[in-house]
């Protein structure tokens, strides 16, 4: 979205894809503030984050009339970040994107946007803990996820994930603030959601890996079938053993399971054609 603000063109963002990662910061700085501080209006936080982002991206004159007429009109254009619960009134952020707007925390690195570096493994084991979270809401399942999900860098690349670690990935973030690892968690859930309904770009193309999951919506290994893929495609030796197939990155296992499905579908077919042939 673009407003001019004294003669200058703003880029002001109108989804989470045009947030940049300070930003995303001090929202969630401020979703905590608003979660905990009954005093605090969401029109307090919509405000406080615009004068944040045009600030940010190089607006001056802060203070001054034009720049309040400005946050105010922005303002209002901020309900995609916001979810507020009928029944309850509880208003949650909603972050619905692939991209990842947390990278890093001091040396501990996240996942590559659109989960372009996760291991088969990795996912498989973070989206068990991820849902033993949701369920218990217990702050050393949320350290365990976000520990498996950030780690330091070696030779270029995330040090290599291992389920024998796990008190290891805890400790890494037991003092990472809490905002920031409920917005790693909000972001990871969204992904799991959307490898299940949405389309990815790879190599140029559209893929779309709804098929291998079926109808359902729920995120947890069981209904993802995570188990069951393990050991079919390890039994199939394309990637090597089980212990292979979990350090494969999950969209190459991915892009296996779809293509020996549109095969199967494809010798369906034949087979349906030469029967009524």
């Amino acid at each position: 979205m673009t407003h001019y603000h004294n003669s200058n063109l703003i880029n002001f963002p109108d989804c989470w894809e045009e947030v940049l990662p300070v930003e995303f910061r001090y929202i969630l700085k401020l979703w905590d503030a608003l979660r905990t501080s009954p005093r605090l209006s969401l029109l307090d936080v919509k405000r406080d984050i615009c004068r944040f982002i045009l600030r940010n991206r190089g607006v001056r004159g802060y203070g001054g009339m034009q720049f309040y007429l400005l946050v105010n009109e922005l303002c209002s254009t901020l309900d995609w970040m916001w979810h507020r619960e009928e029944e309850t009134g509880v208003i949650t952020l909603t972050v619905n994107t692939t991209r990842n707007l947390l990278p890093e925390w001091r040396e501990l690195v996240g996942p590559a946007d659109h989960g372009a570096d996760l291991t088969f493994g990795e996912f498989r084991n973070a989206v068990t803990v991820m849902n033993l979270y949701t369920e218990s809401n217990e702050i050393d399942k949320l350290d365990l996820l976000v520990g498996m999900l950030y780690r330091p860098m070696v030779k270029k690349q995330r040090e290599r994930f291992s389920s024998g670690r796990f008190s290891l990935y805890r400790a890494r973030v037991e003092k990472m603030p809490f905002r920031l690892k409920w917005g790693v968690y909000a972001w990871f859930s969204y992904f799991c959601q959307y490898l299940m309904t949405g389309t990815f770009i790879i190599s140029g193309h559209e893929v779309s890996f709804s098929r291998l999951f079926g109808k359902g919506g729920d995120s947890d290994a069981e209904s993802l079938g995570l188990s069951s893929i393990l050991f079919s495609v390890s039994e199939s030796g394309v990637f090597g053993n089980a212990d292979q197939v979990d350090d494969t990155q999950l969209m190459k296992v991915l892009m296996k399971l779809l293509d020996d499905a549109m095969k199967a579908d494809n010798l369906e077919k034949e087979l349906k054609k030469r029967k009524q042939s």
